[in-house]
């Protein structure tokens, strides 16, 4: 569809530097697509808000985790952290579990900032989140509210960076889950800071790690 629009220039450079579009309306394209995705975004995570008691009777943090019988528990408590440079952050399973683990929705917190951040999610976190859920409807709901958010595919490009890190850090002595390895070269793929709790992301070079949207 054809049509007369009047943008301001200097705007337009900036988006079209941003995006890495190469002309001016596949700029405007990207930047539409981005405001229609944060807008379906944004309704599903407020519908149907998960209650204290929801994830009381739905929610194992333990399934979650992975964590056997009598083993302690992985998921550090929040400290404080500067908040993040990067506008776009991938948000790691340990947020999802800490929130849920207290009865919290995790995803209502999200809402509040979705407009400085664009949300990353991938396979990884959906998998570690999902299994520790037990009520099919709750469930269902953040499956849907996973496939919103801006997603990272695992690539061969994926994996062969997670391959990177993994075998860098062996060679220091530091041995990281690989699950954890994965989400950390997922978000360095995209650019993005990883939201977590878990400390282990410290160790990753050139990847910004931030507990605290601020």
């Amino acid at each position: 569809m054809k049509m007369t629009m009047h943008i301001d220039e200097a705007l337009l450079a900036e988006v079209m530097a941003a995006t890495g579009a190469e002309s001016k309306t596949a700029a405007v394209d990207a930047a539409l697509r981005k405001v229609a995705h944060k807008f379906r975004m944004r309704e599903v995570w407020r519908k149907n808000k998960w209650t204290a008691e929801d994830l009381a009777e739905g929610f194992d943090a333990d399934i979650a985790l992975g964590i056997k019988p009598n083993e302690p528990s992985l998921v550090a408590e929040p400290k404080p952290a500067p908040p993040p440079m990067q506008r776009s952050v991938l948000v790691d399973s340990s947020v999802f579990i800490h929130r849920m683990r207290r009865r919290l929705d995790p995803f209502d917190e999200l809402s509040q900032f979705d407009s400085r951040y664009d949300f990353y999610s991938c396979g990884v976190v959906k998998m570690e989140v999902c299994r520790g859920i037990s009520i099919p409807r709750i469930y269902g709901e953040a499956k849907e509210r996973f496939e919103v958010m801006f997603w990272v595919p695992t690539t061969d490009q994926v994996w062969g960076k997670a391959l990177e890190i993994a075998w860098s850090l062996a060679r220091q002595g530091v041995i990281m889950q690989l699950t954890d390895i994965v989400i950390a070269a997922s978000a360095l793929s995209v650019d993005a800071a990883v939201f977590t709790l878990d400390s282990d992301f410290h160790y990753v070079p050139d990847l910004q790690v931030i507990n605290d949207l601020g």
